[in-house]
């Protein structure tokens, strides 16, 4: 698969991490662990790819930016383990809100 940008967050509001792939309109997911929302927004990536294909739309190649970044308030070193783990070999980006 294509290597397009992911971003991660935790939303307080949902009570859940949120993903997105801002190369991809639309293409978000969710999850309750960081395994969940990666599933998710691999899942979410495939079908937008396969539906727009379907479609005639033209696909967008990735940019070759980050391929993921997250945003966490409960604990750096919490999401540097899932991060490393979901991540790794890629090239990361970890802040803050």
């Amino acid at each position: 698969m294509a290597k397009y940008e992911i971003i991660i967050w935790w939303s307080k509001e949902d009570d859940c991490y949120l993903a997105e792939v801002p190369e991809l309109a639309g293409c978000m997911a969710d999850g309750e662990t960081l395994a969940e929302v990666t599933e998710a927004i691999e899942e979410s990536i495939k079908l937008w790819i396969e539906i727009n294909t379907e479609r005639g739309i033209a696909i967008p190649e990735p940019k070759g930016r980050l391929l993921c970044a997250f945003q966490e308030d409960r604990g750096r070193d919490v999401i540097k383990e899932h991060a490393v783990k979901f991540c790794k070999e890629n090239q990361l980006t970890i802040f803050d809100l």
